[in-house]
């Protein structure tokens, strides 16, 4: 088979927020389904350059002097200013970039005025995390990233990925700051957070939890404070996890309340939504709750409003009540259907949505991402049709549907729950490797292939195998519809740009649902998967039989365990390039008057092999004779990306007065240097009177 510092408001915040974006994907140079930006994308990028145009005005333009500009409006143009300036950087960073003044403008303004506009800034800082997750709407689930330096924290934006990063990473930020937040150009990493996790994410966990009702669901309330310490603390959720680390966590502590908030709760949140930062800080000074004494703040808003979950991935330093702890927040929703069987994925033994929800979201306080998945419909690893699928990968908890538990092999070995002991690390052809069962944690349950020039291009490892048996908390695999997967070994490839492994379909088809499509995911006896670029190739060769008498768990017990033999071999990486693969584009879907500002933006991807190394990428709008280019990102319309790396690009543009109103054809263009090959994203600007 071939493939060609921080305080508790900013996570009671955040947890408001969800993704706006869908993702795309192209196959061929023009994208099939792309998201056109939001009618207030465009009205904030057009209202950021009337306002820059206002600031211009007042203070040095011969047409328009000073005096025009009262102090109350120069106040209320910068505070609107920043506030727009912060939704775009949010968005879509390019259109952030796009909107500023250019310095040698902003430089003519009045120094006083200039300090409080954004500036150009070299920023060190941990790099932290928030996942706000909507199992129901992925499109509604979001991270949101800040940046931890020793003075205070901002949010960070970027136009290249943050996903690269393991969250807890010392990081350079290059880019522009303004108010809170900064949005970054360029990154550096500095010291790599690959070893911290583990370190926090084994033994006892010490948990304070918070049991929040309302005034509209004290009578609704699904269980008592002594029942929730049996519910939580020993529970399927606590044995899952004493499973899958090999007993190397577990969780213990203590809860607290009820306590009732005197209001209603009137609309649909996502988690933490629904109680403000204010409430929790009042609630744990109210009672004394002394967080020094816990590892992980869990917080349980019981409402029908309040749905799905949210955490902060690994621990932070936050200041809660004018004092700094270092730990972890986590949000759990749901709780009128707590004992329900999961929504996320019937199992064969008892499972509720209560288990399924900590056992997610302590996942991500334990310091991982999701598990995501690869969709390149026909292909497995390259081809303009791929598409990450967030939270793709069924087999995992960290993913959707449930179809088995346990957490893939990179995320175990991440939280340091296999080690070198039981894991193989392959840098040169080998063949006849045995994989163990992963639920078992016996024997080499891991082998990692390093990628074989890794030194100069990327210290991951591109592959990561592991072999499942439908056992303990993996024993649905049984079900009819998931066993061949016990025949052959699960393939997670680590993206160069991302910490979350993605599943790979070892038996692609070009269907429209990539969760049926991937019932039989392995690649098994007598197949090989060959990654071309980066010269690599997996064969499973045939399997290993051991009796039950060498497992001495008696839940994991298998009668005759087949193992996998696989082999290893390495070849000269191959170079083919394609063209680039715009996962999302931007244009405004109303009309706008002549005299105003247009907008158009796309994020693109470099989609060549890994072989090819990096490429240059030429960014160029096509406007109607007599409109004008405003600003653009990037200011010289070009950007250098390594494969499956990714950027934005973005054109403000002027539509002239007196521009007869009908539709006219704006066209954004990006074009690899190495290949000519071009992706482009034509459409149609409607122009009023």
């Amino acid at each position: 088979m071939n493939s060609k510092t921080s305080n508790l408001g900013l996570i009671l915040v955040v947890f408001l927020l969800v993704g706006i974006f869908s993702t795309a994907s192209a196959h061929n140079n023009k994208p099939t389904s792309l998201s056109l930006a939001s009618d207030t994308l465009v009205n904030k990028s057009e209202q950021v350059f009337k306002l820059n145009q206002e600031l211009q005005s007042a203070f040095y333009r011969a047409d328009s002097p000073e005096k025009e500009l009262s102090s109350e409006r120069l106040q209320s143009v910068i505070k609107i200013r920043e506030a727009l300036l912060a939704e775009l950087a949010a968005e879509n960073p390019a259109a952030f970039f796009a909107g500023l003044l250019p310095q040698t403008e902003k430089a003519k303004l009045p120094k006083a005025i200039q300090s409080t506009l954004e500036r150009e800034v070299v920023v060190l800082g941990v790099l932290r995390a928030i996942h706000i997750d909507d199992f129901t709407n992925h499109d509604n689930s979001s991270t949101k990233y800040f940046l931890e330096t020793d003075n205070k924290n901002y949010d960070l934006y970027s136009v290249k990925s943050l996903d690269k990063f393991f969250v807890g990473s010392t990081i350079e930020v290059s880019g522009v700051s303004l108010a809170n937040f900064v949005v970054a150009r360029n990154l550096s990493l500095i010291d790599s957070a690959d070893q911290l996790i583990a370190s926090e994410s084994t033994g006892e966990q010490r948990v304070a939890v918070l049991l929040i009702d309302f005034a509209d669901s004290v009578s609704q309330r699904p269980f008592s404070a002594k029942e929730a310490q049996g519910i939580i603390f020993d529970s399927q959720f606590q044995k899952f996890f004493a499973e899958q680390s090999y007993n190397k966590v577990s969780f213990a502590g203590d809860v607290y309340g009820w306590y009732t908030l005197p209001r209603s709760v009137t609309n649909y949140s996502v988690c933490g939504g629904a109680v403000t930062q204010e409430e929790v800080e009042n609630i744990i000074a109210q009672n004394n709750i002394n967080l020094h004494k816990y590892d992980r703040l869990l917080v349980m808003p019981s409402h029908p409003y309040v749905t799905n979950g949210c955490s902060s991935v690994g621990k932070y330093n936050q200041i809660i009540n004018g004092e700094s702890y270092y730990i972890s927040t986590s949000w759990i929703g749901n709780l009128v259907q707590y004992n329900w069987p999961s929504f996320w994925g019937a199992q064969p033994f008892s499972w509720t949505n209560l288990d399924y929800l900590l056992a997610h979201e302590l996942g991500h306080a334990l310091g991982v991402q999701h598990a995501n998945g690869l969709d390149c419909h026909n292909e497995i690893v390259y081809g303009n049709a791929c598409r990450a699928i967030e939270y793709g990968n069924a087999f995992d908890t960290m993913g959707n549907l449930s179809y088995s538990l346990h957490f893939n092999a990179f995320n175990k070995e991440r939280l340091g729950w296999i080690t070198k002991d039981n894991s193989t690390t392959v840098s040169q052809d080998v063949k006849g490797l045995i994989i163990d069962p992963l639920a078992v944690g016996k024997g080499k349950v891991l082998v990692k292939i390093l990628q074989s020039n890794q030194s100069s291009r990327t210290k991951k490892s591109p592959y990561y195998l592991e072999y499942r048996k439908a056992v303990g908390f993996d024993s649905n695999l049984k079900r009819r519809d998931f066993s061949s997967n016990q025949q052959g070994i699960f393939i997670n490839k680590i993206p160069s740009f991302s910490v979350a492994p993605q599943l790979l379909d070892m038996t692609p088809r070009d269907a429209a649902d990539w969760y049926s499509g991937i019932r039989n995911t392995t690649l098994n006896k007598g197949q090989t998967f060959t990654d071309l670029g980066r010269g690599i190739s997996i064969s499973v060769l045939g399997s290993t039989s051991t009796a039950s008498s060498t497992i001495s768990d008696p839940i994991m017990a298998i009668s005759r365990d087949t193992r996998p033999t696989v082999a290893i071999s390495y070849f000269a990486p191959e170079c083919e390039r394609f063209v680039p693969r715009v996962n999302q584009a931007y244009a405004p879907n109303f009309q706008i008057p002549a005299g105003d500002y247009g907008f158009i933006s796309m994020r693109f991807e470099n989609a060549d092999y890994y072989g090819c190394g990096a490429a240059n990428f030429v960014i160029e709008t096509i406007l109607p004779p007599g409109w004008s280019v405003s600003q653009t990102y990037p200011e010289n319309n070009l950007t250098r990306l390594e494969p499956e790396e990714e950027s934005y690009a973005s054109t403000n543009f002027y539509i002239p007065v007196g521009t007869t109103p009908g539709a006219y054809f704006v066209e954004m263009k990006v074009r690899n240097t190495a290949s000519g090959l071009v992706s482009s994203y034509p459409t149609n600007i409607f122009v009023t009177n």
